[in-house]
Order: structure tokens, then sequence, then C-alpha cells
């Protein structure tokens, strides 16, 4: 399940001006039509104070970023949407309304600019928009549940363990830069001298191979806020094993650029999957938003964390295994990490490899599906397999 975006290996252009930020100036570009604004309203606390921004498919042309300034009583007051990438398709994120109780209107400067901004200086001293807000129904549990890493950053085995996860980018149309967008992971293999990256097999073909790169770092360094400062690309070199069955593929990485160092690898671990298990699934979702985040929590009031979930029978006979946790496209290819405790080295349990789906290219909401370690393990170490993996078993 990898997702197109019109971006490709370049987009990295646009996160350089960021350093040229003293040396030019940003013009915010206000757009006309096919932005919306929604009050999130709960049938048991009422109106909140959370809001969502929607972009109608096909009303902004072209990549660019949408960012949104909200306005009271004349004076911009709060950068309350930063940079959300926009692609020429639908994209909605949520923000703080600044106020609880039934809200009628929002005072606003909406920007669509091609490049990400600094800060919120093009988009103050502005004439805004007066929008009226509509109201949207948030079931109790948000359906893809998606925060930035850096947030959970407490979680010392999360953050250690999301450190191997990278975005997979295919390049498919290098005159229009138009990529298709997956996730990796940096796995542990018996040969330290190579650097091996795990990804579902469905996403890329033999003979793209040299189109395909681990995109390392694409995350933000605040909870929220900021660009990636130290992202790069690490040039996949050759497919090394691959088994569409288990719907996965190893590769081994070409060295990275000059000064830069690939993360520790992820260790597969063999663990017997019972529903209720806690897990996690750090990911490069890009349906949803094209930097790292965090599958942790489920449910809107980031409480319920992210579990294993009961297998249909006839998937479960096929090898599945269910996570309720968030997936979109661009999920495919990331790690199931091992969650019961906080502390001590974190595992792979199994290999995202996609999502339940209401209809072709649509996710059903917290239906992660992916295939055992344990499984792909045994089939590396088999008569078939490379034996390339080193994988943990329990004592």
């Amino acid at each position: 399940m990898r997702s197109p975006t019109i971006l490709g290996y370049y987009r990295v252009l646009g996160l350089l001006l960021m350093a040229l930020a003293a040396a030019i100036t940003v013009r915010a570009s206000q757009p006309a039509s096919g932005i919306s604004f929604s009050q999130v309203r709960d049938g048991v606390a009422g109106y909140s104070r959370r809001a969502q921004v929607s972009v109608a498919p096909g009303t902004l042309y072209g990549s660019g970023y949408l960012n949104v300034e909200r306005y009271a009583q004349g004076r911009a007051v709060d950068w309350v949407v930063r940079n959300l990438p926009v692609n020429g398709g639908a994209a909605a994120t949520t923000f703080d309304l600044g106020s609880s109780g039934q809200q009628y209107q929002l005072a606003a400067y909406v920007d669509f600019s091609p490049a990400p901004l600094p800060d919120d200086s093009a988009l103050r001293n502005r004439t805004p928009f007066v929008y009226l807000l509509s109201y949207l129904e948030l079931p109790p549990d948000n359906p893809n549940q998606f925060q930035d890493v850096v947030c959970y950053q407490s979680d010392k085995k999360f953050w250690t363990g999301q450190a191997s996860v990278v975005a997979v980018q295919v390049l498919v149309d290098a005159k229009n830069y138009v990529t298709a967008d997956a996730t990796g992971w940096i796995v542990k293999g018996k040969d330290s001298s190579k650097t091996l990256l795990i990804t579902a097999s469905h996403n890329f073909k033999d003979n793209e191979v040299e189109k395909t790169a681990a995109y390392v770092n694409f995350q933000r360094p605040k909870c929220g806020s900021g660009l990636p400062t130290d992202q790069f690309f690490g040039d996949f070199d050759e497919v090394l094993e691959r088994n569409p069955k288990l719907d996965f593929v190893i590769v081994s990485l070409k060295p990275p650029p000059e000064g830069k160092k690939y993360p520790a690898p992820l260790q597969p671990l063999y663990e017997e999957f019972k529903p209720g298990i806690v897990v996690s699934l750090p990911q490069q979702p890009s349906n949803y938003i094209l930097l790292k985040q965090g599958g942790y929590y489920y449910d809107i009031d980031n409480k319920k964390r992210c579990q294993v979930a009961t297998t249909p029978a006839i998937n479960e006979r096929l090898g599945q295994i269910d996570a309720k946790c968030g997936a979109v496209q661009g999920t495919s290819g990331s790690p199931l990490l091992d969650a019961a405790d906080t502390e001590g080295s974190p595992y792979a349990i199994a290999l995202i490899v996609g999502c339940r789906e209401t209809s072709p290219k649509n996710c059903k909401p917290l239906s992660a599906v992916g295939y055992k370690m344990s499984d792909i393990c045994d089939y590396d170490a088999g008569n078939d397999g490379k034996k390339l993996l080193d994988c943990k078993k329990p004592k």
C-alpha cells in the first residue's frame, strides 16, 4: 500500500529554503475557495475547543503548504495550522479553536505557499476572512490517531524504536517528480557490515530498485511544529530477499552521504499474539501527512493505547495479524513494536503491510494488518530463505 505524492526526491529543495529564510521573503497567498472549517462536537462533552480545517480535492492546484493564522478583534493571535502538506487532493487537520462552547464563525488568514513558512510573520498584519463554522461529530475513537513521533519522546522504548523507521520513496515519474510513498525500517541482520532495510514486498518491484530510496529522519523536531533538520536520502543497493506471500522484501542500502549515519537497526522478535497486547506503530503515513508519525493512542483523548486486535478467521488462516491502530496509504512496511512497557530495548513483532479496506484504497478506521516477524524470520532461516535476519527468540 504505497501512496503517490507529487513531491518526489526534490521535496528536500523546499526544506532547504528554511536555511535561506533570512534572505528569502515567503509571500502569503490566501486561497479564494476550497477551504472550510468545522468545530468538533462531542455527544457527551458538547462543543470543544478543537476545530478542523478541510481542503476540498482539486481546489488547490500543485503541491504546497497550508497555514492558518487565527485572528481576534482584528489582530493575529495564533498560528494554528503550520505547514500542512497539500498535494492537489483532499487534506485536513485539527487545531485549537481558542474557545469552547458553540462558535459560529472563525476569523482567520489562510495561506497556501509552494514552500514551508519558517514562521508566521507573513500571516500577521493581514485582513482575515470570516469563515462560517459547520459542526463535526467525531466518534468516541479517533479513526486514525497520529501525532509526531517526538510527541512520545518520554517513552524511551518507543523513541529508540522509531529511529529505525524511514520513508520509502519510489520515483515513478521523474519529469513531474511523482513518487510512490511507503514506510520501511532498518532491520538487524547477521552481517553487521551491511545496512539492511525491510518493507512490504508490494511497495516496489525489482526493476525499480535504482529509482527507490530511504528518506531518513523525515520528522518534526518538536511536537506539532518545526521542519526536519537532519534528513537525508539513502539509496537502495540491491534486493536480497523477497517473499510475496508474506509480503516482505529485504534490501541492502548503499553507504549514506558523507557526514551522515544510518540509524541503529531494529531487531525482530518472536511474539505470541493475543488480542489486547499493547503495541505502537511508528510510520510515514503519506496519505495523512508526509512527516513521520507515531501510532500510539487510538482515541481522541490520548488515553487508549494501540493494541493487537482479533483477526478474522479467514485472514488468520493466511497468517495475518490485526492491530487497532491508525493505518492509511503510506503505512505499509512499518514495524509493529512491542510496547508492553516503556523500558528496555524495542523489538519489532510484526511487519504492517496495509489495512482492512472498506473499498479499494479506503482504509477502515484503526485496522492495521500485517504478518508476524516470527513467520518472516522462520522463512528467512529456512531452506528457501537467505538467512539474513538476526531474530530474537524469547528465553
